[in-house]
């Protein structure tokens, strides 16, 4: 599965160069969704991936900050919906 995200205009109406950036993200980043998506807890991913889950938190975090999304599964439904793209 890829993921390439487009940011949504929509939120950024004064900035239009936004519509044009993709974000591509890494195969840790991409992981990191994948078990979001699959309902594994922030313990539980970071057990699955030898995260502490402090460091599975930060990154989930940094990772719905990249897709401009306020929730874990907002990031999931948007990499989910883009990524069959």
């Amino acid at each position: 599965m890829t993921f390439v995200i487009g940011n949504d205009t929509s939120r950024h109406p004064s900035n239009s160069a936004l519509s044009l950036t993709k974000i591509l993200l890494t195969p840790h980043e991409k992981k990191l969704l994948t078990q979001a998506q699959c309902g594994a807890t922030t313990k539980e991913i970071a057990k699955e991936m030898h995260l502490s889950p402090e460091t599975s938190r930060n990154q989930l975090s940094h990772v719905m900050t990249k897709l401009d999304c306020t929730n874990r599964l907002e990031a999931v439904h948007l990499a989910m919906k883009k990524g069959s793209n």
